[in-house]
């Protein structure tokens, strides 16, 4: 009985490390939504749209080893094969968001709210190290006074559309797929740990934010990321498309970077002081059912 007064005492006296607290709430913010597409460039650089008539003009670029005239295969190309031409030059050539979103409304009573041209523009590299735009909506990049909350019941309308032919396929080299998920928030987790002298070893990334007006990480994974990108670009003039995953518009390096590059990084950034987790059921659902517009497919998604 002693030993129970006497942790209790200590229980009481000091805080605890980690105050977790959960909430259902009636408000929720707006969840962000970011859109990409998988076929980088939308248009062939060729005037003929015909990929067989490409290849059997550009023989050496469809099939490399040039010993198959019947190869006229999709193209297919490596981040450093790409020419060495400014990342703006690929943003221009890239998708544009009225290739990828044909609406966004949001219905929240007495009001509505167009959201098609709010949007953010994010330049990253793809699964395959290749320039690729994607666009984010209601993002907190650069909105220092928060995310716009909302009623759990309102309605988002988001119709995404995407050319389902393979004509239009620059170099790729993947079969058409498209993937989409839908979030129904459950409850919200929020995590908040104690700043020194306390043990957690945390950092208040919110205030590095909000001096940086809104840009910049938000946890350590996202700070090492932008440790990555900042020591590559610091030592090498460029990035390595394969390893740097922070959004950036800089120079590709035509060689991997090596490892000693990145080794600043690797014990740099600490757990952030608040985190919430959003707990979600996930429902996945493909193909859906589209509706023709021509060669373009439209779809909603209702959040």
């Amino acid at each position: 009985m002693w030993q129970t007064f006497a942790f209790l005492s200590v229980y009481w006296t000091y805080p605890t490390v980690v105050d977790v607290q959960y909430y259902f709430p009636d408000d929720f913010e707006l969840p962000a939504m970011s859109i990409c597409s998988s076929n980088g460039f939308s248009s062939l650089c060729y005037p003929n749209s015909s990929i067989v008539e490409f290849c059997k003009k550009n023989r050496l670029f469809c099939d490399p080893n040039h010993d198959d005239p019947e190869n006229v295969s999709y193209p297919t190309v490596t981040a450093r094969e790409l020419p060495p031409i400014p990342r703006t030059e690929y943003k221009e050539m890239g998708a544009q968001p009225e290739d990828l979103v044909n609406l966004c409304i949001i219905y929240e009573s007495p009001r509505v709210t167009y959201c098609t041209d709010q949007f953010k523009t994010v330049n990253v590299f793809d699964t395959k190290g290749l320039p690729t735009n994607c666009y984010a909506y209601n993002s907190l990049w650069g909105q220092i006074h928060g995310a716009r909350m909302i009623k759990a019941k309102t309605l988002v309308i988001f119709e995404l559309k995407s050319e389902r032919a393979q004509t239009n396929q620059f170099y790729t080299g993947t079969p058409f797929s498209i993937q989409i998920a839908l979030h129904n928030p459950y409850s919200l987790q929020v995590n908040d740990l104690l700043p020194p002298p306390y043990t957690s070893g945390c950092y208040n990334y919110t205030d590095t934010w909000l001096i940086r007006s809104g840009r910049g990480p938000r946890n350590k994974r996202l700070c090492t990321e932008e440790c990555f990108l900042n020591e590559t670009v610091k030592k090498l003039g460029c990035v390595d498309p394969y390893y740097i995953a922070y959004p950036n518009m800089e120079k590709i390096c035509p060689e991997p970077a090596q490892p000693w590059v990145y080794e600043k990084c690797r014990n740099f950034c600490k757990p952030a002081c608040m985190r919430e987790d959003i707990t979600a059921d996930i429902q996945e659902q493909s193909p859906l059912p589209t509706s023709s517009r021509g060669r373009e497919k439209a779809m909603n998604a209702f959040l």
